[in-house]
Parts: C-alpha cells; structure tokens; sequence
C-alpha cells in the first residue's frame, strides 16, 4: 500500500472515481512524455464516445426516430393513433431509459477525459509546445 501514487484529488476510495492520469507532474516530464499522455487521452475519450454513440440501444433509437418520420410522412400516423403510440414508446422512449444507463456510465468518463486534455493542452501552450 506504501508504493500508491495518487496525484491530484481522488475523493473517497472506496466508491469514488478515480481519474489519476499523472497530471499534476507535467513539469517533470519531457516535450515527448506529454504529447504521449496527450495522445492517449485522446485515445480514451474517442474510445468512451464510441461507446455511447455506436451501440444497439442508439440503434434502435434511431430506427425508431425514422420510423416515426416515415409514419408521418406517408400518413399512417393520421390513420392509427395506436400505431403512433405505440411507435414513440417502443422505439423512442423505452430505449432512451434503456440508454441512460450507458450515458450514466460513460459520460463522466467523456467529462474527466476533456478536462485533463484541456489540462495538457494548457501546459503545453504555457510552455510555447502547442
């Protein structure tokens, strides 16, 4: 337990998150060492966007966004209020609760990961990098 490094704050342990990307040491680290840390959390943040943005629950939310459009377009929604009900429930509103799970999940991750990018990118136009 001795051998932990925790740089910056990490709140509690036990049921907190803890983003510790070494940012606090960017001084000590060489114009290489930075744009590598730089890159990888660019990395990461791509990776947890796709992950909110490509999966089948925004799949079947799109699908039934397009779904609806075309009923309003071709006018079965004027002829079967039921099928327009049913539509917006089944491929809008069930899914979208379905998805606050995932946006839940991944999108402090979005969060942390913006705000050490801006961090990095900070340092390294202070020290005339960027």
């Amino acid at each position: 337990m001795g051998n932990q490094k925790f740089n910056g704050n990490v709140g509690q342990v036990a049921g907190g998150d803890i983003y510790n990307y070494d940012l606090n040491d960017l001084a000590t680290k060489s114009r290489e060492e930075v744009a590598e840390l730089l890159t990888h959390l660019r990395e990461r943040l791509k990776d947890a966007r796709k992950k909110i943005m490509f999966n089948p629950i925004v799949g079947w939310m799109a699908i039934g966004a397009l779904t609806f459009i075309a009923e309003l377009f071709t006018g079965i929604a004027f002829g079967s209020s039921a099928l327009l009900f049913a539509t917006i429930l089944l491929g809008m509103i069930v899914p979208y609760f379905l998805f606050l799970r995932i946006q839940n999940k991944y999108g402090p991750m979005v969060y942390a990961y913006r705000e050490s990018i801006a961090t990095v990118e900070i340092f390294q136009h202070s020290r005339g990098w960027a």
